[in-house]
């Protein structure tokens, strides 16, 4: 006697669909994440263009999402395990710009490794702060979203609005191993410091504004 076969039941129309959508998703964030660099570099200037600053700025944290989710997941293919050892030194100095065009007033913000601290904080606790500095070096997005998070917490000065944040970059090159051994020095001697961020962050003040407004 012959044994019937059962055809095996397919998933239901929820999980075909839920399985569809996420293999899309899948497809979407593995293009994304491998289009060339000025694919998304178009993307931001055309949003620099055409939208206000804090859409713009939401268009780039939509992006950094879809290209974190991708590298959590693995989507990403992009593994780094070694770098390469810089030949300088380097520092950055986070200052908050209040006031206006007659009377600036610029101000280096109490961060750690920027304003005096004591020796267990030195020791025990600024080493973070080394290590998040070194996870926004190459990254403006992210020192675009600490800036408007240090407008936040530094929103005004003398009665002064912050209207924007920047960031200096010093840097000191490390003398090649045959100079440096003739000259008995590590370093050079002079250190070349310039602005290469100026982030507006007057939406952040509008919003604390809307705020306060909304507890009256």
């Amino acid at each position: 006697m012959l044994q019937t076969q059962t055809t095996p039941d397919l998933p239901g129309p929820w999980t075909r669909r839920l399985l569809s959508t996420t293999t899309i998703v899948i497809l979407i964030l593995i293009t994304w994440c491998n289009l060339p660099d000025d694919v998304p570099r178009s993307l931001f200037q055309a949003a620099d263009r055409n939208l206000s600053a804090e859409n713009a700025w939401r268009v780039r944290m939509a992006e950094w999402y879809v290209r974190m989710t991708a590298h959590v997941a693995g989507f990403n293919s992009k593994w780094q395990m070694y770098g390469g050892q810089s030949r300088f030194n380097w520092k950055y100095t986070i200052k908050a710009h209040y006031g206006d065009e007659k009377h600036p007033v610029e101000v280096v913000l109490p961060l750690p490794r920027q304003s005096e601290r004591t020796w267990t904080q030195a020791t025990l606790l600024d080493f973070k702060e080394a290590k998040f500095l070194l996870n926004i070096y190459n990254d403006r997005l992210a020192r675009e979203t600490y800036a408007r998070y240090l407008a936040r917490q530094f929103p005004e000065h003398d009665g002064q609005p912050v209207h924007h944040i920047s960031y200096t970059l010093s840097v000191q090159y490390i003398l090649p191993p045959v100079v440096a051994v003739r000259q008995q020095q590590l370093l050079e001697p002079d250190v070349q410091s310039e602005v290469i961020d100026m982030f507006d962050v007057r939406a952040e003040q509008s919003r604390l504004t809307g705020r306060v407004a909304g507890l009256f």
